[in-house]
C-alpha cells in the first residue's frame, strides 16, 4: 500500500536543526525528505512532489530555493525559517516566516497550516486533515505532560 502522508521537504544546511526539524515532523506523522543544500533538494524536487517546504538556508539562498521550487512545482507552500534580524529584507511573498529560535510546536502549526491550506485549495483530502488533527491532539497531549513533569520537579 502506497504512503498516503503528506511529505514535507526540508532544506537546512545546519545538520542538527534538520535533524531535530525532520524529527518533529516524523513524529507528527509526516513523510519528510531532507537534503543538507540547494541541489540535493532540486533533485528530490525531480522525483517526488511535495506537500509543503521547510527551507533553512542563509538568506539570499533561501529565497532562491523557494523560487525555483515554485517554478518546478507551482504553488509549493514553503516556510522559511531565519535568523530574526533578517526578516525586514525579506518580501511578504517569499513564503511563511519562522525566527530562530524556534519552538517545535510553532513549527508544526505553520507546517499544519500550510498542509491543510494545499488540501483545502484542491480536491479534499480527509485522510490528510484527520492525520494531522490526530498530530495535533498528540502534540498537545506531549505538551500538557511536559507542562505537567515540569510542574512537579521531575522535567525541564
Amino acid at each position: 500500500m502506497a504512503d498516503t502522508r503528506p511529505t514535507i521537504l526540508v532544506v537546512d544546511d545546519d545538520r542538527g536543526e534538520r535533524t531535530v526539524i525532520a524529527a518533529v515532523l516524523r513524529d507528527a506523522g509526516f513523510a519528510v525528505v531532507a537534503a543538507a543544500h540547494d541541489q540535493g533538494a532540486r533533485a528530490a524536487m525531480m522525483r517526488k512532489r511535495f506537500a509543503a517546504a521547510i527551507i533553512a538556508l542563509p538568506e539570499g539562498d533561501a529565497v532562491a530555493f523557494q523560487r525555483h521550487a515554485r517554478r518546478r512545482q507551482p504553488g509549493l507552500t514553503a516556510l522559511l525559517v531565519i535568523e530574526p534580524g533578517v526578516t525586514r529584507f525579506l518580501d511578504a511573498d517569499d513564503g511563511i516566516l519562522l525566527a530562530r529560535p524556534f519552538e517545535p510546536r510553532r513549527l508544526l502549526s505553520c507546517v499544519f497550516e500550510m498542509v491543510l491550506r494545499e488540501d483545502a485549495d484542491r480536491t479534499p483530502h480527509h485522510s490528510h486533515t484527520a492525520e494531522l488533527g490526530i498530530a495535533a491532539a498528540r502534540l498537545a497531549c506531549f505538551e500538557s505532560q511536559r507542562t505537567a513533569a515540569t510542574a512537579i520537579g521531575i522535567g525541564g
